[in-house]
């Protein structure tokens, strides 16, 4: 196989990992607050906010401040030790901020959640994780993903890679040199 073969395997199999780790990443990648939506009725939203605090969503906005300060405590902490003491104290000060940035997105993501399900679906959904069995679910849902996402890397590249020499082979037989 050419060296140009091979880049192009490698950049496309490089694609497919980030293609799939961004599909398959929750909505806390989401930024951008919704607007508030005259539309959707704030009986949907409330309905929506439960399902986004039931389902465990909600729960992994929380990481962000967590890997934030751990972040912060592992750098500046290690190469300053003098200001640990003040760094503790600013990032603890800093809470009340990161929560109301969490409730932000919890808004936001009750609001994709409002304008793409009724009133009655989204009850349902969040009658179901305050069931045993959504209980259940969510407290193995965390260690199941990192499996899939232990997969999803090996899989991803050799997916990519089959599918290359499967193109290759396909316009090879169209005259095609790549």
């Amino acid at each position: 196989m050419t060296k140009g073969l091979c880049m192009i395997r490698h950049h496309l199999a490089g694609a497919a990992v980030s293609l799939a780790l961004l599909l398959a990443m929750p909505a806390q990648a989401q930024t951008a607050a919704q607007p508030a939506q005259p539309d959707i009725p704030q009986s949907y939203l409330e309905a929506g906010r439960d399902v986004v605090i039931l389902s465990g969503l909600a729960e992994s906005f929380e990481a962000i401040y967590l890997e934030f300060r751990e972040r912060v405590t592992q750098t500046v902490g290690t190469t300053r030790p003098e200001v640990r003491k003040d760094m503790e104290q600013v990032i603890e000060d800093l809470r009340p901020e990161a929560e109301k940035k969490r409730q932000e997105i919890i808004a936001s993501a009750a609001y994709i959640f409002a304008k793409r399900m009724s009133e009655a679906d989204l009850k349902e959904v969040a009658a179901f994780f305050r069931s045993p069995v959504g209980q259940r679910y969510n407290a193995m849902r965390p260690r199941a993903i990192d499996e899939i996402f232990a997969l999803l890397q090996p899989w991803s590249l050799q997916t990519s890679n089959f599918l290359f020499d499967r193109f290759s082979e396909e316009m090879r037989k169209r005259g095609h040199k790549l």
